[in-house]
């Protein structure tokens, strides 16, 4: 499998075209990871950021990023850093229908008393979830509790 794909490198970040936005005017998130070729010969796979799976795109849909070396949006290419971007963006977004987000970072057995606290402590009209947990470097743990307004 080559590199490049209709002139676009695997690993470059991509937005859509003025072509791509008056096709989809209703397409939010334009900014992207071309990951492969698509069905056709003149396709490209593209994962938008926040996405979970990719697209196939015509290749005049889409445009490359010019990435500099004091640019932000350089091509990251590890799948370590795509998803460390994505999560960082999923952080950024604001809670919809009264969600309750609250993300806590500590060593592991206050962790675990944190959880516990917060899943045994009754809000009334409110389901607890944890969403998202994982271990950082540091041996600490980083988790995400959501609370969930209940159907009434």
């Amino acid at each position: 499998m080559t590199d490049k794909i209709c002139g676009f490198a695997i690993g470059s970040r991509c937005r859509l075209s003025s072509l791509g936005i008056s096709r989809s005017p209703r397409t939010k998130v334009r900014l992207g990871t071309v990951v492969g070729k698509g069905h056709s010969a003149n396709s490209i796979r593209v994962l938008f950021d926040g996405s979970t799976t990719p697209v196939s795109l015509h290749k005049k849909y889409i445009e490359l990023i010019p990435a500099g070396p004091d640019r932000k949006t350089a091509s990251l290419k590890r799948p370590r850093d795509i998803a460390g971007r994505l999560f960082e963006q999923r952080d950024l977004r604001s809670p919809d229908n009264h969600q309750l987000r609250e993300t806590v970072t500590l060593p592991l057995p206050a962790a675990r008393l944190k959880a516990r606290r917060i899943l045994d402590e009754p809000q009334d009209g409110y389901m607890t979830i944890v969403e998202n947990w994982r271990e950082l470097p540091d041996g600490q743990i980083e988790f995400t509790m959501l609370r969930v307004p209940m159907a009434k």
